[in-house]
């Protein structure tokens, strides 16, 4: 009886110890397999080599899975290359040591090119992003200096219907009044505020004073010694405040403001 040939393959220590022993394997058939379809020219011109997995499930003993997932790691890393053709179709495959640049990695070219769209990609991601960032920016400052400008309008509003009204009590007590009187009236408002100026105003009608003078010397005095957050008005009593020394000015007769309000005005 003929005693039985044993064969060995050779692994390559490199792919042993950076992708394991499946892929070790894998390739020292492909390796194998291209020496036997060069010797028969079964190779095409471009250096390419079929292997179906029944083939290569002999060979190694590995299934058609395992198969499939080592020939994709040393395709990544650049040990082989494969393609599909013919009919029916059929996986060819091409050793690094046939590559055009005699390289086992990819070539440096589609690594460049891969490298240079990634760049291009990620340029424009980040530009549509600050574009983004930068429109919401916008909106969010125009939104503010809206909300701004109907805060100012609302105040402004506001101030004009307390003007308004502080005029109108003025002139339903004191009558009618010229245009400086109600100019002097809406300074007033805007610079003491529409309640100091009320106020003002209910103590000068206790005293039956119709001058405009008579509340504005008021306002200075209380100005003049309280914070504008102050009531200074809670502490007159019958034209006087308890707090300060007012005596010339709350006791002064309709008579006497008629005649001589400057001399009055503190």
């Amino acid at each position: 009886m003929k005693e039985k040939t044993r064969g060995y393959y050779i692994l390559d220590r490199e792919i042993l110890e950076t992708l394991g022993t499946e892929c070790a394997c894998l390739y020292a058939v492909l390796e194998d397999f291209e020496a036997y379809t060069e010797k028969n020219g079964q190779k095409t011109r471009d250096n390419f080599f079929y292997l179906t997995s029944d083939t290569g499930k002999t060979r190694t003993t590995l299934s058609k899975h395992k198969q499939t997932r080592a020939i994709k790691k040393l395709e990544e890393h650049g040990y082989i290359r494969t393609r599909v053709a013919g009919i029916p179709k059929k996986r060819y495959f091409q050793l690094a040591s046939n590559f055009d640049n005699n390289s086992k990695k990819i070539e440096l070219t589609e690594v460049k090119n891969f490298n240079v769209q990634k760049s291009k990609n990620l340029t424009i991601e980040v530009k549509n992003f600050n574009e983004r960032k930068s429109k919401n920016l916008t909106n969010v400052s125009q939104k503010i200096e809206h909300n701004k400008e109907l805060i100012t309008n609302n105040k402004n509003k506001e101030l004009i219907t307390n003007k308004t009204e502080v005029c109108t009590i003025w002139q339903n007590y004191a009558g009618m009044i010229n245009l400086q009187t109600h100019q002097d009236i809406e300074d007033a408002v805007t610079l003491y505020g529409e309640e100091w100026c009320k106020q003002a105003i209910a103590l000068t009608k206790e005293k039956n004073v119709k001058n405009w003078k008579y509340p504005i010397a008021i306002l200075r005095d209380w100005a003049s010694k309280f914070p504008a957050s102050a009531k200074p008005w809670e502490g007159v009593k019958g034209g006087r405040n308890k707090n300060t020394d007012r005596q010339n000015l709350g006791n002064a007769t309709s008579e006497q403001w008629k005649q001589e309000p400057d001399k009055l005005i503190l």
